[in-house]
């Protein structure tokens, strides 16, 4: 029943009847009970009257399973309340390292700190520090805003996908003319390239620049007596590994990248992968006595290897057969020394029966010079600056000499030690040498310093320095 229905019930039941009706006793003044109660027994009877319409509530769109919507979530405070490498508050069981050793662990921390840096970068761009050097942060803040288009790769001949050797993240775009502002032609090239990447300009500098090796140089090989080869963090004065695999002292070693090559007193030679947890990965035999002089030529890939049955090897990148064998000196060979300046130069000298320096060339495995130095070779360097070479030598004048090569003449003789001269070893800038001889005593010599002058020259004699 209506509401209207019910209020006029309610007035006619309190209306007072007529005077032509027969009178009934009244028992008080109010409207009728019986009326009363009846029009109350019906309302509550009929149907319960539906809502008036109203707005329909506005659905919150919370996005589906793989585009998620993320308005009003705090991502800053959220990344705060992860750790520094990316994992949840929540305890955990500590990781365990990998069996491949301390590098492959430190490879690994390396990545994870790349990806939290990018992640942040990413996440909040300028509002929190990125790790990506300053060298990298662009010129104009306004452009770094927006998702940058990637620089162009080195070769723009082409309009296809970089290859994977190539940058990952552009696509070379079609031939277009020079943008114009109003200073004159764009010169930007990230002006005329298409970005398929959804990661920022900025990150994907920081992670197509080059990376070093976790701690480079901060390691540190030994062979000892009984035919270990050991590997320390210098840095952190800790053993980092020990290999085995020789049966007798361990007498030379020798690095390339992540290969160390070991000879030993059992006149055999090791290659090791630092990487792998294997003891080693090619083993050379050739020698007929002790192994005692080794260098890699790190450009060409070639491997010499000197020892005390007078012979000379040259082995090709990690093949177990020799390159080339030479037989010309007359005592053990452990002074060698390949050239920085002449490709495929390799210089080797000879001891007390011998007291020569040889130059060979392995590129086609002939020999070019020789000079007789008059007392036993002990070690060789090259020049970083000049196209000299440094020798030192044993009985009987314990003399440190510097050649001018290819003449071979002599430019200084340097005495001082008492004993034969049994260690060299160069600065990384090539300009001072270190000593080491029998007497216990340790020689700084300056014997490769720069001359500004010449360097000046050399920058104005070449037509290549001057282009800007």
């Amino acid at each position: 029943m209506r509401g209207s229905e019910f209020e006029n019930r309610v007035r006619h039941a309190a209306k007072p009847k007529s005077p032509t009706e027969s009178p009934a006793p009244r028992l008080s003044n109010g409207p009728d009970a019986d009326a009363l109660r009846a029009a109350l027994s019906d309302a509550v009877a009929s149907p319960v009257p539906a809502p008036s319409p109203s707005r329909k509530r506005q659905r919150i769109v919370y996005g589906d399973r793989f585009i998620p919507n993320r308005e009003g979530v705090d991502l800053q405070a959220s990344y705060s309340l992860l750790h520094a490498d990316g994992s949840p508050s929540t305890p955990s069981k500590p990781k365990k390292r990998t069996p491949h050793g301390e590098l492959h662990f430190q490879k690994t921390e390396e990545a994870n700190r790349t990806f939290s840096t990018l992640l942040r970068s990413e996440l909040f761009h300028n509002e929190i520090p990125q790790g990506s050097p300053s060298s990298l942060t662009t010129r104009n803040s306004a452009r770094d805003s927006a998702r940058a288009p990637t620089p162009p790769a080195t070769n723009s001949s082409t309009n296809t996908p970089a290859t994977p050797s190539k940058n990952l993240f552009t696509y070379m775009s079609p031939k277009t003319r020079t943008p114009q502002t109003r200073h004159g032609p764009n010169v930007d090239t990230r002006s005329e390239i298409y970005s398929l990447s959804p990661v920022r300009f900025d990150s994907q500098r920081m992670l197509l620049s080059p990376r070093k090796q976790p701690r480079a140089g901060s390691h540190v090989a030994i062979g000892t007596n009984k035919g270990y080869v050991q590997i320390w963090d210098a840095k952190e004065c800790r053993r980092l590994r020990v290999m085995t695999g020789h049966t007798a002292r361990v007498g030379a070693l020798a690095w390339n990248d992540h290969i160390l090559t070991s000879g030993s007193r059992d006149r055999t030679i090791y290659h090791r992968d630092v990487r792998a947890p294997d003891q080693h990965i090619a083993k050379l035999v050739g020698h007929k006595q002790e192994v005692c002089g080794l260098k890699w030529n790190c450009e060409d890939g070639q491997l010499a290897s000197g020892g005390n049955d007078n012979k000379l090897f040259v082995w090709d990148k990690l093949s177990e057969q020799p390159l080339y064998k030479f037989t010309e000196h007359t005592a053990a060979v452990k002074a060698i020394a390949w050239s920085p300046h002449q490709h495929g130069t390799l210089a080797s000298g000879g001891g007390t029966a011998d007291r020569r320096i040889k130059f060979w060339n392995t590129l086609t495995g002939q020999p070019i010079s020789e000079i007789d130095t008059g007392s036993q070779v002990c070690n060789l360097a090259w020049s970083k600056n000049s196209n000299e070479i440094v020798s030192t030598h044993g009985y009987s004048e314990n003399q440190i000499v510097v050649w001018k090569y290819p003449s071979m003449t002599q430019v200084v003789s340097l005495t001082g030690h008492t004993y034969r001269v049994l260690y060299l070893a160069m600065s990384p800038d090539g300009q001072v040498i270190v000593t080491g001889a029998g007497d216990e005593t340790l020689r700084f010599w300056n014997c490769f310093a720069k001359n500004k002058n010449e360097g000046r020259m050399s920058i104005a004699l070449d037509p290549f320095q001057q282009i800007r």
